[in-house]
């Protein structure tokens, strides 16, 4: 009987460990090529703008494209992750005519869920959202 009670408890905590483990994987950015979709709203002129996106990661550096084919990158430079949240610091300088809105720069939050990332950052009333997946 004390046998059974024994095997009955451990098979209990292993039950209740597994249901309560946390999944390692969850918000770990991994190295790698990410494409999708940028998306960007303006409250000064209450609209959006979308553009596709690529964002290639190997720690502790980072480059970003807007598209899978272009060689022209528009940022480039290191991140750093802290938490759910990703602090990119882009060191290429931008002439003032030129279209900075997929120059991933300053910190966002960031959720992973399998090979899916997704960026958001908002600045005064400008957000800036990036739903990307891992080639």
């Amino acid at each position: 009987m004390k046998n059974l009670n024994l095997i009955t408890l451990i098979a209990l905590i292993a039950v209740m460990y597994s249901c309560h483990k946390n999944n390692s994987n969850n918000n770990v950015l991994a190295d790698g090529t990410y494409s999708g979709q940028f998306t960007a709203y303006t409250a000064l002129t209450s609209g959006t703008t979308t553009d596709t996106f690529v964002i290639k990661l190997a720690y502790p550096s980072y480059s970003s494209y807007t598209s899978l084919q272009s060689n022209t990158v528009t940022a480039q430079g290191s991140y750093k992750v802290s938490g759910s949240q990703i602090t990119f610091t882009n060191t290429i300088l931008f002439n003032v005519n030129v279209d900075t809105k997929a120059a991933v720069n300053g910190t966002y939050n960031f959720k992973v869920n399998d090979n899916t990332l997704t960026l958001t950052q908002t600045t005064n009333d400008y957000t800036a959202s990036y739903d990307l997946k891992r080639q």
